[in-house]
């Protein structure tokens, strides 16, 4: 089989989240909002200021203007996406991993608060767990080098004459990686995530030839679906746009492309997750850490010798050779 997860189920659990849903799509709305408001903004300060000071260059001050409103908005983007955005992430995997393992949430919760209220239990604040996930992304590129000659885990005939390409998507399919060890991290309960984190890189390094196989399908699928959507909606832009000066088929395409995002990054990527999830716990169900992967992982990322460093520091990282850590045991 091409990969592991049931389509059915991956639907069935994401539909079963859709206030999380809902709300990514909200936040990814506002940013947008900023996002534009703060570059069209600049443009036109810029424009205001270069009839005040040379008319005939009011075209260029206004592109240097829309150029300064977009780095500010670039700059506020990252820190929302990145930090807010991630907020929103990590509740809806810990509601996500509760319907997974118990089919429901305890009674009389809402999804928005059971999310809210396990990702601060779990975590002694916010700020420490966005602290792990940049230094799991950092960790993930050792994996990716190690795990070397990744085209022949996957089912295709003739991969010499796409090597390139096929590459190019197996290191975007690395980007599901620190949700995975989030979701590891809510599902073990864990009290020290900076171990229970060291744990799962370490498992899912040594599980790396499933785990990749599926991400890297879920990444094709992605990119087909993110492709198609902007490709149908070029059109309804472009006629709803007739009334904007210059070539509205360039206005639809962009419009396309980010509405098209908006559907990624609120639809196909938790879906992408969901099904990650479930290829996870199965192949890690009942395993142990390989004290070789530590030891690899050790000797190539810096970023991981710290979580394993903030690890011992907390006084609870082993040499993983004792209980099996896989499937709901706490690492604190």
């Amino acid at each position: 089989m091409l990969w592991d997860f049931s389509i059915a189920r991956t639907f069935g659990l994401l539909a079963r989240t859709w206030p999380y849903l809902l709300l990514r799509l909200f936040v990814f709305a506002l940013v947008s909002l900023v996002f534009l408001g703060t570059t069209a903004s600049g443009g036109y300060i810029g424009h205001r200021l270069g009839e005040m000071h040379d008319p005939g260059q009011a075209i260029q001050w206004m592109l240097a203007g829309g150029a300064g409103g977009f780095g500010l908005a670039s700059l506020i983007h990252f820190l929302v996406r990145e930090y807010i955005l991630y907020l929103v992430k990590a509740g809806h995997i810990a509601v996500m991993v509760e319907l997974f393992d118990h089919g429901g949430l305890p009674e009389g919760d809402n999804q928005l608060a059971f999310g809210t209220r396990a990702v601060r239990e779990r975590f002694a604040e916010a700020n420490a767990l966005f602290a792990i996930d940049l230094l799991i992304r950092a960790a993930v590129k050792s994996i990716e080098k190690l795990l070397s000659s990744l085209a022949s885990f996957l089912p295709i005939p003739g991969l010499q004459g796409v090597i390139g390409a096929l590459n190019a998507v197996i290191a975007n399919s690395f980007n599901f990686v620190d949700e995975i060890i989030l979701a590891h991290n809510i599902r073990v309960r864990s009290a020290n995530p900076w171990e229970t984190s060291r744990q799962a890189l370490v498992l899912y390094a040594q599980n790396g030839k499933a785990m990749i196989r599926n991400a890297v399908w879920l990444t094709l699928f992605q990119a087909l679906l993110t492709i198609t959507i902007a490709l149908l909606l070029i059109g309804p832009f472009a006629a709803t746009m007739v009334w904007m000066p210059g070539p509205n088929v360039g206005y639809a395409v962009v419009a396309a492309m980010i509405a098209a995002t908006y559907v990624k990054e609120t639809l196909l990527e938790p879906f992408a997750v969901a099904a990650l999830m479930q290829v996870y716990f199965a192949a890690t169900e009942g395993q142990r850490p390989d004290p070789q992967w530590d030891r690899r992982l050790a000797e190539n990322s810096a970023q991981y010798r710290e979580i394993a460093a903030r690890a011992r520091e907390s006084g609870s990282s082993s040499r993983f050779g004792g209980e099996n850590i896989a499937g709901g045991v706490a690492g604190g």
